[in-house]
């Protein structure tokens, strides 16, 4: 069972869980106070009531095909169907409690307790039962694709009959002697405590090694209490200027710590983007509540939040030179020119040579504009 909770905790916090189940502690308690059913029911002819327990019966099917219960019950993992079962469970153990304190525990809602506690705690010791069988299996199973880190400490065992597979994905270690470079980007990094925006570039071909050395630059840089690191945004992920433009910014505003709502983060986001695209919104309403900051306004307004957080932003962008050739002179623009905010780190990584050709023959500017920028 301790193994069980543990799955469930990974997918639904304990404060969800017991939130809902006294929540629908509280309905039926008010219900039941109320005598609701009874006045509703009985108060009109048989014909009335049978129409709305059909109808109830059908909203009540038509939800859980909705939500697919049925099929999530035959999943092994956890889902919803654990969710909703632990609320059930908690919520009749906190109903029956209460119903007791206030001596309104009939027979019959005796019986209809026990009923819903025997059929929730089966479902759990069942489905408790089949997660831990699925987990053992998991552990059995052994992997025949090791990365270079495997390879080069001999921790890896050969399987007869099954060949070995080398991946090749982003590390933190480096095996290939680049601590110079990584102590010297570290370094800076460490020691920069910039007015305004600073940007730095680590630039080299394909396979070169940048991942590896941002990787390791960002582990050296976690003990830094002083630093809020952000490397959440991949460039080569969006299609169009637009979705980079709301990411970039709602990175930049939820990671730095910056307690705005919502609402008002959407409107500064919408301000910029219309200043700097020409696309004002058209939305009335929208707009009456909107502020008419310009640009440089709405950047002190951010400024201020970090200049009085007293820590340092340091914002790595990988994999620059995989974006579309447009997404590509939209992020330097943000970074040298819009997104240029107090206190703020930026590290770009990029084959210098394919932004080079992205700027000349796609986009036909200068590479000289990157100068002004890093």
């Amino acid at each position: 069972m301790k193994t069980y909770l543990s799955e469930v905790k990974k997918y639904y916090d304990y404060i969800f869980v017991c939130k809902y189940a006294i929540l629908l502690t509280s309905l039926l308690f008010i219900i039941d106070v109320f005598n609701f059913p009874t006045n509703l029911l009985f108060s009109h002819n048989s014909k009335v009531t049978i129409i709305f327990l059909v109808l109830f019966t059908l909203f009540v099917l038509l939800t859980v095909v909705e939500l697919h219960l049925f099929d999530a019950i035959k999943i092994i993992s956890v889902n919803i169907i654990d969710a909703i079962t632990l609320i059930i469970l908690l919520s009749s153990i906190l109903y029956g409690g209460i119903s007791f304190l206030y001596s309104t525990l009939n027979s019959y809602k005796i019986v209809s307790l026990i009923l819903i506690l025997i059929i929730a705690t089966v479902l759990i010791i069942v489905r408790s039962i089949r997660i831990k069988r699925s987990i053992e299996k998991v552990e059995e199973y052994q992997s025949n694709v090791v990365d270079l880190k495997d390879i080069y400490n001999g921790d890896f065992s050969i399987t007869q009959g099954k060949p070995i597979m080398v991946s090749e994905k982003e590390v933190d270690y480096d095996l290939l002697n680049r601590s110079s470079v990584i102590n010297l980007l570290y370094d800076t990094v460490q020691n920069c405590n910039p007015n305004d925006g600073f940007v730095i570039s680590l630039e080299g071909s394909w396979g070169s090694g940048k991942t590896t050395i941002i990787n390791n630059v960002k582990k050296k840089l976690e003990s830094n209490e002083d630093l809020i690191i952000i490397d959440e945004l991949d460039p080569w992920s969006y299609s169009n200027q637009e979705s980079l433009f709301y990411s970039m910014f709602d990175t930049i505003i939820q990671k730095s710590g910056i307690k705005v709502n919502t609402l008002l983060t959407k409107q500064m986001a919408d301000s910029i983007y219309g200043d700097l695209f020409g696309n004002k919104r058209t939305n009335i309403i929208k707009n009456l509540f909107k502020p008419n900051d310009t640009i440089d306004l709405l950047k002190n307004r951010i400024n201020d939040y970090l200049k009085f957080s007293g820590k340092r932003v340091v914002f790595f962008i990988d994999n620059i030179d995989r974006a579309e050739s447009e997404n590509i002179i939209l992020l330097f623009k943000l970074v040298g020119n819009v997104f240029d905010f107090k206190r703020v780190i930026y590290v770009l990584s990029f084959d210098n040579d394919r932004v080079k050709m992205a700027f000349e023959n796609n986009l036909s500017i200068d590479y000289q504009y990157l100068k002004k920028i890093i």
